[in-house]
Parts: C-alpha cells; sequence; structure tokens
C-alpha cells in the first residue's frame, strides 16, 4: 500500500513544505499501514483543525481524541522547530548588528536548544550523535 515512491514524494513535499515530521497512514479493507517520517511512528501530533484525513481516520477508529497529542519528540524540536529559528536570527544579526532584543532572543533559544540536546544525549546516545551530525553542531 505504502510504496517506496509514495514515501519519497512524500518525504519531498515534507521538506518543501518545511513540516517537521509527516505521519502517514492507509487503510484499506481491514488492513491498516502507517509510516512515519522525521519522528517515531508512535508520535502524537497536536491537530490544529478537523480535515477530511483527520475525519476519516476517526471513523476508522485509529485516532483517539481522549489521548493527549501534544508531545513532540526533543529531536524533532530540536531539528526543525530550534535549530531553523536560530539559523534565521544569526542571519538577521548579521545584517543588523545593534538589535540586542533579537540577540537575547537568540541565546534563549541557543540555551534551549542545548538542554535539548542535554536531554537527548542522556535518553539516547546514537541519536543524539546523529541529530549533531546532522545539524553540523561543534558539540
Amino acid at each position: 500500500m505504502l510504496d517506496s515512491s509514495y514515501l519519497q514524494a512524500s518525504a519531498a513535499a515534507a521538506l518543501t513544505w518545511e513540516v517537521p515530521a509527516l505521519a502517514l497512514g492507509v487503510s484499506v479493507g481491514a488492513e491498516v499501514e502507517t509510516a512515519a517520517i522525521g519522528c517515531d511512528p508512535g508520535t502524537l501530533f497536536r491537530v490544529a483543525s478537523i480535515t477530511k484525513p483527520f475525519t476519516a481516520l476517526l471513523a476508522v477508529g485509529l485516532l483517539d481524541l481522549e489521548e493527549s497529542s501534544g508531545i513532540w519528540p526533543p529531536d524533532v524540536r530540536v531539528r526543525h522547530l530550534l535549530s531553523q529559528r536560530i539559523n534565521e536570527l544569526t542571519e538577521h544579526l548579521r545584517t543588523h548588528k545593534h538589535d540586542h532584543y533579537s540577540r537575547r532572543g537568540l541565546l534563549k533559544l541557543v540555551g534551549r536548544r542545548r538542554r535539548f540536546l542535554n536531554y537527548l544525549q542522556r535518553k539516547d546516545l546514537e541519536g543524539y550523535r546523529a541529530l549533531i551530525k546532522e545539524l553540523g553542531l561543534r558539540r
């Protein structure tokens, strides 16, 4: 059902739209197949609005509205949310050298990313090493 060409196209779309993580699901009859890009297949996502695919997942019974879904894994937070904003602020400060408020925000984001990386290093050393290599951080 979820062949490699579909997964590659989904991964390319996620990169194009700067989506930090993507969960895919296909249901044909009684057979259900899931995949994940940029996250663990068991990751819970916050749902922003009710759409046709969301309604379909509810109808099939794959989604439970009672479960908490506001938790992002630390590697997704570091990889996409924090690192992207840090890079944007760094570029901004190259041209606006006297913007001290943005510099303070940058330092706070770098500290938050460092704490997430420390947590990830304690919990999943191999994942931490892969993330550091992917981001090109000098740790």
